[in-house]
């Protein structure tokens, strides 16, 4: 009772995703990323970082050390810059650091990401979209989804049966749901923004960038991120005068960084950006130890739902569409119609055809057929698959391929008859003389099947499933229900003639 049949969207409708790394944005993650740490790391190790700058033009980093004077010169020196170095190529997915210049007070490394690196780090990066999208569906309770990564690539297949374009669902899986904390900059000692009936600036300096909110005013911001989600611990919503917020509760570590950029920005502007639109960007009043909120013109439904995305965790990288259509239920509901009647006519077919060729025992084939249609309808729901057009169409052949074993064993069956034999004793032959051949049919059917799934995509496989649950089932139904219902209608009767 709690196992049933999935539809597929071809059947039931609904939209189809294909979501994959923006590897421009994620490489810029990467970099972002292991700014960060290796800023933290160089300072716990006491070496001095003049800067770190992120080269996007060379997918590096360019790391500028400072001598301080305690180790101006020999074993003191080497061995600060032996530290130093050591941390830098530890930098996972990196190339071991190379020295551009060096003097008296200061040295500069180039870091340069990989190629493997950058491949290891997609692959892992797709993995972590995968578990976010997954804590996203489960958080909303999207019905019957199916999440898949395609093998060998950085790309999601999301399947949602029963949603539409505009659905909450659909919103869900395509939010980014990254946040960010950066400073607004500053001209003139106030802060640089402008409403949307302003035109932005046409240049702003270099580590700095224009932001917009989703009312199109507009903000220069510092392009260095403060900090991100990932610190969040949890989220809830929290009615504020006729609107809605959404509280962000920090973990340790999160608490203490938000603490370090409130104390030491007091006066200052800080925006808060979700998926690269600028929210909010309050007035940092003095330094905040505890938590953060979010505002803007949000619904009830609205500050749910980001609240959720936000607990479930933001994609670690940039994920983009690639593919997304939308099937609709009409076309399902079509489907399955004539699927059915194809089916409800090839089974005519087949009953009509065995009652009337082999009477009796043609009946016994066709109750095994029907049994045959419920084992792999039960197999495919007991399994959690997902039935699609392509697996209708391998049903439908099921029914034809479910007789040929047994007109393989009636034929037989007849043989023997013709050369003397009883009922019982060609019963008996008939099966024991066909097993063999039925066998190597069958396998070599499902082989091809195995086949098909393996080197298949979606539809493919699909019809691979059912036509391999079909080939089992039949097999086990020509070989075993059959023979047992021989036996049961024949048991401890002395019969005369078959009805054959």
């Amino acid at each position: 009772p709690d196992k049933r049949l999935n539809l597929g969207l071809d059947l039931k409708g609904g939209v189809y995703l294909v979501l994959e790394l923006d590897m421009d944005e994620t490489k810029r993650a990467l970099l972002q990323e292991r700014k960060l740490q290796l800023r933290e790391q160089l300072r716990s190790e006491r070496i001095l970082a003049k800067s770190i700058e992120i080269k996007e033009d060379q997918d590096a980093l360019l790391v500028s050390v400072v001598i301080p004077p305690r180790v101006a010169a020999g074993e003191e020196r080497r061995g600060y810059l032996k530290n130093a170095e050591k941390i830098l190529n530890d930098l996972p997915f990196f190339d071991p650091p190379r020295r551009i210049s060096e003097s008296k007070d200061e040295v500069v490394y180039l870091v340069k990401l990989s190629q493997d690196g950058l491949k290891k780090y997609s692959e892992d990066a797709i993995d972590r979209v995968l578990d976010v999208l997954r804590n996203r569906v489960d958080a909303f309770g999207v019905a019957e989804p199916s999440i898949r990564r395609v093998p060998n690539q950085p790309r999601v297949i999301v399947q949602l049966p029963g949603a539409k374009d505009s659905s909450q669902a659909l919103n869900v899986v395509k939010t980014m749901g990254r946040l960010e904390f950066k400073l607004v900059a500053e001209k003139g000692g106030a802060p640089w923004m402008g409403s949307a009936n302003v035109p932005p600036p046409e240049k702003v300096p270099d580590d700095c960038e224009i932001r917009f909110s989703p009312s199109g005013d507009w903000y220069v911001l510092k392009k260095e991120t403060l900090l991100t989600g990932d610190r969040i611990r949890s989220a809830g919503v929290r009615q504020q005068g006729f609107g809605y917020v959404v509280t962000i509760a920090f973990d340790r570590a999160g608490q203490r960084r938000f603490a370090d950029i409130t104390g030491n920005n007091v006066g200052k502007h800080l925006a808060i950006l979700l998926d690269g639109k600028v929210q909010t960007a309050p007035v940092i009043r003095e330094k905040i130890s505890g938590n953060a909120q979010i505002e803007g013109n949000f619904t009830a439904q609205e500050a749910t739902d980001l609240a959720r995305i936000l607990r479930a965790g933001a994609f670690p990288v940039g994920v983009r569409v690639g593919e997304e259509r939308t099937v609709g239920p009409m076309l399902g509901r079509e489907s399955i119609r004539n699927g059915l009647k194809a089916a409800a006519v090839g089974m005519a077919l087949v009953v009509a055809f065995m009652i009337f060729y082999y009477k009796l025992s043609g009946l016994i084939a066709v109750i095994a057929v029907l049994m045959d249609m419920i084992l792999i309808l039960a197999a495919l729901a007991g399994f959690g698959a997902t039935l699609t057009l392509p697996g209708l169409a391998g049903l439908v052949l099921t029914i034809g391929m479910a007789v040929d074993a047994n007109v393989l064993i009636f034929e037989r069956i007849r043989e023997e008859l013709r050369i003397g034999k009883t009922p019982r004793s060609a019963v008996d032959s008939g099966y024991r003389r066909t097993l063999w051949t039925i066998l190597d049919a069958n396998i070599t059917t499902l082989l091809t099947a195995i086949v098909l799934y393996q080197f298949g995509t979606g539809p493919i496989k699909g019809f691979a499933v059912t036509l391999s649950l079909g080939i089992i089932a039949s097999m086990f139904t020509a070989l075993v229900v059959t023979r047992e219902m021989y036996n049961i209608i024949y048991h401890r009767r002395t019969v005369k003639a078959l009805s054959i």
